[in-house]
């Protein structure tokens, strides 16, 4: 998937680091990276991205679960990133110096208990 987040006034955001994976036999979506940098930071990008991995999710019809490890290079700004999870519906567990993600589509009745990795 490749991401340009475009405006009136020109292309905003022209190259973020945005990594997906879609495991359908799974029926899961696994986030493996979104990242962006610098003075983007902050400026609601990334909920623009995550609002369109929701939207990809739905398109898809089979997809039951997005998820994602937080890792130690996540260390710095764990707690924004759980925030920023969370604000969109994911579960978020958090252990030391690693966490993990889990969304849930309600649409098609998914379950935590069905969900195994």
């Amino acid at each position: 998937m490749r991401i340009r987040i475009i405006t009136d006034k020109g292309v905003k955001l022209p190259d973020p680091n945005i990594y997906l994976h879609v495991y359908r036999e799974e029926q899961r979506i696994q986030i493996a990276e979104i990242h962006i940098e610098g003075a983007h930071v902050n400026r609601g990008y990334g909920s623009i991205v995550m609002s369109e991995i929701l939207k990809l999710a739905y398109q898809l019809g089979s997809i039951r679960f997005i998820d994602n490890w937080i890792s130690g290079v996540d260390l710095g700004h764990i707690d924004r990133s759980a925030h920023f999870y969370r604000k969109f519906g994911f579960d978020v567990e958090l252990n030391e110096g690693s966490g993990k993600i889990l969304w849930l589509n309600e649409v098609l009745g998914a379950t935590r208990e069905e969900y195994s990795l």
